[in-house]
């Protein structure tokens, strides 16, 4: 079956816009954290910068492209997610991220969790109790 013309408009798009990234990975790695060339990607440096998703990049213009890759890095998988974790604020104790993703069992943390639960299981319950909250 033969591609319409719309499809291959979009797989050349795809190609194009995968080749340019590919490119810049090559000419800019590897990994500024550890040195390899495995699972690369593109990390915004100070993300407090950043103007757009690194997956747009690609398709601007060259001047909105190059803009926007002056803050940005190449990583490996591993680095960028280390990277992006330690810049990630620590949430607050009472809450159910800290509950469930920093292990924290202090009594706000578990009271979180509790009434989280209570309003994914009985809402009818948790509206009683709590309102609107």
């Amino acid at each position: 079956m033969e591609l319409n013309k719309l499809e291959k408009k979009q797989k050349y798009q795809r190609e194009w816009i995968k080749t340019r990234r590919q490119e810049w990975v090559e000419e800019n790695g590897p990994c500024k954290g550890c040195g390899t060339w495995d699972k690369l990607e593109v990390d915004h440096i100070k993300p407090e910068l950043k103007t757009m998703h690194t997956a747009s990049i690609w398709s601007r213009t060259a001047e909105a492209r190059n803009k926007e890759l002056e803050n940005c890095q190449v990583l490996c998988k591993s680095c960028h997610l280390k990277k992006t974790l330690a810049e990630r604020p620590k949430p607050q104790h009472g809450s159910v991220t800290m509950y469930d993703d920093y292990k924290c069992r202090c009594d706000l943390c578990k009271q979180a969790k509790s009434k989280y639960q209570m309003k994914i299981r009985n809402p009818k319950k948790y509206k009683e109790l709590y309102g609107n909250e």
